[in-house]
C-alpha cells in the first residue's frame, strides 16, 4: 500500500494576485499526484512544488499593469 506524501502541514497563504493563486493551485494539483509516483519522482515533484510556492509568494505583491 502506497501512502500519500505531504510537504507541509502549514496553512496555505491567502493570496490576492491571480497569478499567485494560480501557482498555488497548480502546486496542489501536483501534490495530488503523490500517490501514483515513485519515491524518486516524488522528490522531483516536491522540488517543483516548493519552487512554485516560492514564486507565488514573490509575485503576490507585484502590480499588474492595466491594459495588459
Amino acid at each position: 500500500m502506497r501512502r500519500q506524501h505531504s510537504i507541509s502541514a502549514a496553512r496555505d497563504p491567502q493570496y490576492t494576485s491571480p497569478l499567485a493563486i494560480d501557482l498555488e493551485g497548480l502546486s496542489h494539483e501536483l501534490m495530488g499526484m503523490s500517490e501514483s509516483v515513485t519515491v524518486e519522482q516524488w522528490a522531483r515533484l516536491r522540488l517543483i512544488i516548493m519552487q512554485m510556492r516560492a514564486l507565488a509568494g514573490q509575485v503576490d505583491g507585484l502590480v499588474i499593469p492595466e491594459g495588459v
